[in-house]
C-alpha cells in the first residue's frame, strides 16, 4: 500500500486503495471516494495502514454512534474546515504581517494605522495574494531540494489552478490533516454530476509517498 502525505506537515491524506487520477495536466491528483455510514471508531486497519483497532480498544463498551461521511476523510482522520475566498487565498502562513520598525509606533500605530484601517478590504486582498504566493514558495523550496525539475512547471501550473479554484469556490468543502497543522495541505472536496460521488483534489507536488 502507498500512503500519500502532506509534504509540509507530513499528515496522512489518502492511500492508493482509492481510484486516483492526475488532472490539470498532471498538476493535481483527484481521489474518488464514496459516502459511508459506520459505527464511530470502526475503521478498518487495511484502509489507513495503521492499527486502528488497537487504538480504539480503550473506548469499547461505550454507547456507539453511527456517523456518515466521505470515506477518504473518515479513514484518514481528515478534519473539515471552512474558508472565505480571501482566507483560502491566504492559506499558508500566519495572517499577521510584521510591521517595519519605522511604522511600529506603539498602540494604534498612529496615522499609519488609521490609513490602513480605512483601506481594510484592499489590504486584506493584497495580503491574501501575498500569502498564497508564500504557500506556493514553501512547496517550491521543498521541490528545489528534492525535485528541482518540477519547480518551474509547479509554479506556473499552480498559479493557474488557483484561479480555477477561486472561480468555482462555492462548489468545494475543505479538509486538512488530522493534526490540523496551520501550514498543512488543504484538500478540496467536490461531487460528481450525480451529486453523490465525492472526490478530493490535492496538489501532486505538495504530497509525499510512503510504502507500508
Amino acid at each position: 500500500m502507498i500512503i500519500y502525505g502532506d509534504l509540509i506537515s507530513h499528515d496522512e491524506m489518502f492511500s492508493d486503495i482509492y481510484k486516483i487520477q492526475e488532472i490539470a495536466g498532471g498538476l493535481c491528483l483527484e481521489v474518488e471516494g464514496k459516502m459511508v455510514s459506520r459505527t464511530e471508531g470502526n475503521i478498518e486497519d487495511s484502509l489507513i495502514g495503521g492499527n486502528a483497532s488497537a487504538e480504539g480498544r480503550e473506548g469499547e463498551g461505550t454507547e456507539s454512534t453511527v456517523v456518515t461521511g466521505v470515506d477518504i476523510a473518515m479513514n484518514h482522520r481528515l478534519q473539515e474546515t471552512s474558508f472565505t475566498e480571501e482566507a483560502y487565498k491566504g492559506r499558508g502562513f500566519s495572517s499577521v504581517v510584521p510591521l517595519p520598525a519605522s511604522q511600529a509606533q506603539g498602540p494604534g500605530f498612529g496615522p499609519w494605522y488609521q490609513k490602513q484601517k480605512t483601506n481594510k478590504k484592499l489590504k486584506k486582498k493584497k495580503r491574501g495574494l501575498q500569502e498564497v504566493h508564500q504557500r506556493l514558495y514553501e512547496i517550491k523550496g521543498k521541490l528545489e531540494e528534492q525535485r528541482p525539475e518540477r519547480v518551474k512547471p509547479f509554479m506556473t501550473g499552480a498559479t493557474e489552478q488557483i484561479k480555477y479554484i477561486l472561480a468555482n469556490f462555492k462548489n468545494y468543502q475543505f479538509f486538512i490533516g488530522a493534526n490540523m497543522n496551520p501550514d498543512g495541505m488543504v484538500a478540496l472536496l467536490d461531487y460528481r454530476e450525480d451529486g453523490v460521488t465525492p472526490f478530493m483534489i490535492s496538489f501532486k507536488d505538495g504530497l509525499e509517498t510512503e510504502k507500508c
